[in-house]
């Protein structure tokens, strides 16, 4: 047998033993330590105690030769430190060492349960142990008892070495002991390792009368005739494993093609010889480079595939940009790619894995997505936003190079009549089947856009134009327009429309502002007796009222539907009060203009109010106020809020059911609510306002009724309207102070 194994079995056993035999010994120690170390400490609590109780009496006569005695039987052996008695302000009674009476030390009060602290003693650390002496209720004293922690340890060196000399009896006993086991026990073992030596090289066919041994030898032969059986299963196994390895990549649902280290094709699953156009047969040992051909689907140009990038061994390559895969036969399939290295145990790559998945119909299902994110669903048309944007390219083109293009804002006439009378699924349909007609126009062809801009109104923008082409494209869609005729349910409709006409050229200033000047010069059309075309002009609009009426309706149109309306909150002031304390505000409309700058809507509510906006308003008004109401009510509790409502609206007869549904939907206590008429309004419409009030009167909301004065017979309709306010028209009160 080698003797090197007989020499590492009696090292390493020995070793063992001396780790073992060691550990135990020194848990042995501590533990001993550990326990004499708790009896000292259990002594001295013993002795601190004995010395609290024997010393009441004398401490309730002030006896200080018995205090003494009782010191000196607390501390009867060497390793106790000291003993004393200390009153509850740290004052030493009496101390075994004679100096230190009447002296201050740390004050630890009428302690009420034992105390036990580490602390130096002469330079020497100690454990001090502290036990109150009380006669009934009363402190009499804190017994106080040290002893020393650096004393000589309970074992000795004696001890230390005598363990010392055992262990190694033993360790040269135990040593003799094994070998003499090991070498009668591994005497077969060298035997049989003979046996092998001499029968390598028929090992595959090993002998009946080998395998038949009854002792060691045979054990170990039939052991390796074992071996021999479980790898041939093996063998089986990686077939099989091969096989189901060559069903998965068949099954799954990428493209799967595996290279040696120079590119050259090893092998390719089903789905990547549908890809490719290629069969496998026809594939081994090709450069993957003809195989796969992948090329950008904008520029149409080739790419390198990502097989060569990982020849090198650089790891995973994975590619999230979409290509374009040309199979053997020109079909095109949209991929992505991702590249693996495979390397041996020395880190050298001898392959590379390439996966590509098919996301053709992803593809599409995005270009889908895309669509319509700049499209119109109902009508199929471009949206606002696309239209916008490209707006702003034609605007900007303008200002560098100063290509003119032209915007035209289209309105259907009169498609309210039609959306409310025959329904909604009837505006629908007129939409459709309007931008058909329009989107078939020959005029509207080309470097065009037609674009359906919200509700009934479209716009066109005819870019690289003059507004003298522009005129005759608009006629050319008047002329269409008119044999258009719109058939719902066995009933036509002649339909017609305004265009409003602005250039797009360097003067222009931005995308909002064209949008209001076509939105205008629509209006404008209409105007005008509609079905009709208006070029915008943009001095004679400054000029006119009308023009600026017109104006202002755009603004606050488009103000709505962009998101520029706000509300700012007016403090009223009581002057009744002496706190001065602020309990009332008024919302005020305001908007944000083209430059982002807050101003106010007051100008431009007559425009509104004519042109049909102010219902809309009223109702933007009332949900946004609303909804900002109970952050001031939280505030400011019993505040009350003023909402303005404009005589107009009062012909709606779902608006009262509109402020009750507010109310509840924001959680809102009426009586906190508001609204003020103007006295004007109330009277034009005092029918319809009498009733709005009755109604949400009896919900507990409050009225105001503003600019009271103003109009002809205030105290006579005074009677008719329960309002909780007056406010008094500012032209009878502006100069009470003076007048």
């Amino acid at each position: 047998m080698n003797s090197g194994l007989f020499l590492r079995l009696i090292l390493s056993l020995t070793l063992l033993f001396l780790i073992g035999t060691g550990f135990m010994a020194y848990v042995l120690l501590a533990e001993a330590k550990d326990s004499i170390e708790e009896s000292r400490l259990q002594h001295a609590h013993t002795l601190a105690q004995g010395l609290s109780e024997g010393s009441l009496d004398a401490l309730a006569i002030k006896d200080y030769e018995l205090i003494e005695r009782w010191l000196l039987a607390a501390t009867p052996i060497d390793e106790f430190a000291y003993a004393y008695l200390s009153k509850s302000d740290g004052i030493i009674i009496s101390h075994t060492d004679a100096e230190l009476v009447a002296r201050k030390t740390d004050a630890i009060g009428e302690i009420t349960a034992p105390l036990v602290r580490d602390i130096t003693y002469k330079n020497r650390p100690v454990r001090e142990v502290v036990h109150a002496a009380y006669l009934g209720k009363r402190h009499m004293a804190n017994a106080h008892l040290a002893y020393f922690l650096d004393n000589k340890p309970f074992y000795s060196e004696n001890i230390v070495s005598n363990l010392l000399g055992l262990l190694l009896t033993s360790l040269l006993t135990l040593s003799l002991a094994t070998y003499i086991i090991l070498r009668w026990a591994l005497k077969p073992i060298e035997t049989l390792a003979d046996v092998m030596h001499q029968t390598t090289d028929y090992l595959p066919d090993l002998s009946d009368k080998l395998l038949k041994r009854k002792d060691e030898v045979g054990l170990l032969a039939r052991n390796f005739d074992s071996l021999m059986q479980r790898l041939s299963n093996s063998y089986k196994e990686l077939f099989n494993e091969k096989e189901s390895t060559q069903v998965t990549l068949d099954s799954i649902t990428d493209a799967v093609i595996v290279t040696d280290e120079s590119g050259h094709v090893q092998y390719m699953n089903k789905v990547a010889e549908y890809l490719t156009g290629w069969q496998l047969n026809d594939a081994l040992g090709q450069p993957v480079k003809d195989i796969v051909l992948l090329i950008d689907g904008d520029s149409r140009k080739h790419i390198q595939n990502s097989v060569y990038k990982n020849i090198d061994g650089s790891g995973i390559v994975y590619t999230s940009k979409s290509r374009l895969l040309i199979s053997r036969n020109n079909t095109e399939h949209w991929v992505q790619e991702s590249a693996a290295s495979l390397q041996n145990r020395e880190g050298k790559t001898f392959g590379v894995v390439l996966v590509l998945t098919d996301i053709t119909e992803l593809h599409q299902v995005s270009l889908n997505l895309q669509h319509q994110a700049t499209h119109d669903s109902l009508t199929g048309l471009v949206n606002r936003y696309e239209f916008e944007t490209r707006l702003k390219q034609a605007l900007e083109l303008a200002h560098t190079d100063g290509t003119t293009s032209v915007l035209c804002y289209m309105d259907i006439d009169q498609f309210k009549v039609i959306n409310d009378t025959e329904g909604h699924d009837a505006g629908d349909a007129l939409l459709k089947k309007f931008s058909t007609h329009l989107r078939q126009q020959q005029p509207l062809q080309g470097n065009t856009t037609l674009a359906r801009l919200g509700g009934d109104e479209f716009g066109v923008l005819l870019q690289d134009c003059t507004l003298d082409d522009a005129y005759k494209i608009t006629q050319s869609i008047l002329q269409a327009i008119d044999s258009f005729v719109f058939i719902w349910q066995d009933k036509s409709f002649s339909v017609s429309c305004s265009i409003g006409v602005v250039p797009v050229d360097k003067d222009s200033r931005s995308s909002i502002q064209l949008f209001t000047d076509a939105d205008v010069a629509c209006y404008t059309a209409k105007e005008r007796g509609r079905h009709g075309v208006y070029f915008y002009d943009k001095d004679k609009h400054e000029e006119s009222s009308h023009s600026q009426d017109v104006s202002n309706a755009s603004l606050l149109h488009h103000a709505m539907q962009q998101g520029r309306l706000m509300l700012y909150a007016q403090p009223i002031a009581d002057l009744s009060r002496a706190d001065n304390a602020i309990h009332h505000y008024e919302f005020l409309l305001r908007m944000l203009d083209e430059n982002d700058e807050v101003v106010s809507a007051g100008g431009l509510i007559t425009a509104a109010e004519r042109f049909g906006l102010m219902q809309d308003i009223d109702y933007w008004v009332i949900d946004n106020a609303l909804k900002q109401a109970p952050q001031f009510i939280a505030a400011t509790p019993k505040v009350v809020i003023s909402i303005n409502i404009s005589g107009n609206s009062f012909s709606d007869s779902s608006l009262t059911d509109y402020v009750i549904s507010k109310l509840d939907q924001y959680h809102i206590e009426p009586s906190s609510i508001c609204f003020e008429i103007t006295e004007t309004a109330a009277i034009n419409n005092l029918k319809q306002a009498t009733l709005f009030m009755q109604q949400l009167r009896k919900h507990g909301c409050k009225f105001s009724l503003d600019d009271f004065g103003s109009g002809l017979s205030s105290f006579t309709y005074l009677k008719k309207l329960e309002v909780d306010y007056l406010k008094i028209d500012g032209a009878f009160v502006e100069d009470m102070l003076h007048d």
